[in-house]
């Protein structure tokens, strides 16, 4: 009995032992750990440092470099952009100039085609005129014809009467050639005139006996009168027709004394 205690008593002493030098191992493999831990932790932020170290160096050397770079190129750009301005503004000047031209010749094109016109519709307006007063001639003309027959024919027929009663009495006077052309006008001359002269008093003014001069002054100083007039206007207010007034229109636009916008006329002055 004793002996298995004396037994027991050294495994128990034995067992305590080898936990103690365990403890102690475990202890020692413990502090070697920590050691190299903190080692380790030297080591690594010293070499952060290094590196943060180098990194500056190199981001100031960077820095330095684009600086250096900004102050050797920044003239180099304000010359290019003055460059560049006065260029942008040689080119806004010819291009001005350009349209400055292009609008002239577009006003002068204008100008011309306008005068064309304005050319074209005196010309058709005198042509119109000239047929309506060749129209005004033929009944006229035709008229005249007519008579001058009628005259022959009564000449005819009174030298019938008069050589008929001439061989019927033998004694009746005969008239002169002179008197039968004049007692066989008489009457065509009355018959052409009477009409003229209803005309005459139907109408306000007598334009045969007014001139163009006349008209075209008339015109001018109605228009100084006024503003501006249309046509029909200056017809109604000086009383005369229209191949008068488009006559004095024609020849004081023809001597620049009038001008014509939107169907009105008007003194060249005002437009000034």
């Amino acid at each position: 009995m004793a002996a298995l205690q004396d037994q027991w008593a050294a495994q128990k002493k034995q067992r305590q032992q080898t936990r103690l030098i365990r403890q102690q191992q475990v202890q020692e493999t413990l502090s070697a750990w920590q050691q190299q831990r903190q080692s380790a932790a030297v080591q690594l932020q010293h070499y952060r440092q290094q590196n943060w170290q180098a990194q500056q160096a190199t981001t100031q050397d960077w820095l330095i470099e684009i600086q250096q770079q900004r102050q050797v190129s920044g003239p180099k750009i304000q010359q290019r952009l003055a460059e560049y301005g006065r260029v942008r503004s040689q080119n806004s000047q010819v291009l001005r100039s350009n349209l400055s031209a292009l609008v002239g010749d577009l006003q002068v094109d204008v100008g011309m085609a306008l005068c064309a016109i304005a050319q074209k519709r005196q010309e058709q307006a005198l042509a119109l005129r000239q047929r309506l007063a060749a129209d005004r001639q033929k009944p006229i003309a035709a008229i005249q014809t007519l008579f001058s027959a009628l005259a022959i024919s009564r000449n005819e027929r009174v030298a019938y009467r008069q050589a008929l009663t001439h061989q019927v009495w033998g004694t009746a006077p005969a008239l002169s050639s002179t008197a039968l052309d004049r007692d066989s006008y008489a009457v065509p001359q009355a018959r052409v005139s009477s009409p003229l002269r209803a005309a005459a008093a139907t109408t306000p003014l007598d334009l045969s006996a007014i001139s163009s001069k006349a008209v075209e002054e008339a015109v001018y100083q109605y228009l100084q009168t006024q503003n501006q007039a249309r046509l029909g206007e200056i017809e109604s207010a000086l009383k005369i027709n229209r191949l008068q007034t488009v006559d004095a229109l024609r020849s004081l636009m023809q001597k620049q004394l009038i001008v014509r916008r939107d169907r009105s006329y008007q003194l060249a002055e005002v437009i000034l």
